[in-house]
């Protein structure tokens, strides 16, 4: 867990950086980047076990973050999906995501894999707003044998749109 938090600062220290250089001129715009950590919990139905099955699950999570105004601010988040894949070991699937950050907010639709406690999402591309970005989270099960009905989650990532 160590190191995954010293990763995921070291991400955010790079993509930082960008999204706010990107941000003053993308403020003429009306566009918001930013850049968050998040911790939460959330559930997961029925509950991941050994065999594939699909599952609905639903996140809430509190962090920092920094928006197009620079300023490191509180954000919040929560999500709700389906895992289609839905193992103990693996998953994937969609999600809508809702955050706060600062006086930014975005809501998005996004894609995620999951190996083992290693979570990938990016957000799907769209087209209206413009908007992108992704993010990288550590998935860490309350129940050590299945059904896994919640969890923690611990991530950090980045968006932009305009």
């Amino acid at each position: 867990m160590k190191r995954f938090i010293r990763g995921m600062a070291v991400a955010t220290a790079v993509i930082a950086p960008a999204i706010i250089s990107i941000a003053p001129s993308a403020q003429a715009a009306s566009a918001q980047a930013d850049v968050f950590t998040q911790s939460g919990s959330g559930t997961i139905s029925p509950g991941l076990n050994v065999t594939p099955a699909t599952q609905s699950f639903n996140f809430s999570g509190t962090g920092t973050g920094v928006g197009t105004g620079g300023v490191a601010s509180p954000a919040a988040c929560n999500a709700a999906g389906t895992d289609q894949l839905g193992t103990v070991a693996e998953g994937e699937g969609t999600a809508n995501i809702n955050c706060t950050i600062g006086s930014d907010s975005a809501s998005v639709s996004a894609v995620f894999v999951r190996v083992g406690t290693d979570v990938t999402v990016a957000i799907t591309p769209s087209t209206s707003p413009v908007s992108f970005g992704g993010g990288k989270c550590q998935f860490v099960p309350d129940q050590t044998t299945p059904p896994v009905t919640s969890y923690k989650l611990t991530c950090g990532g980045g968006s932009i749109s305009a």
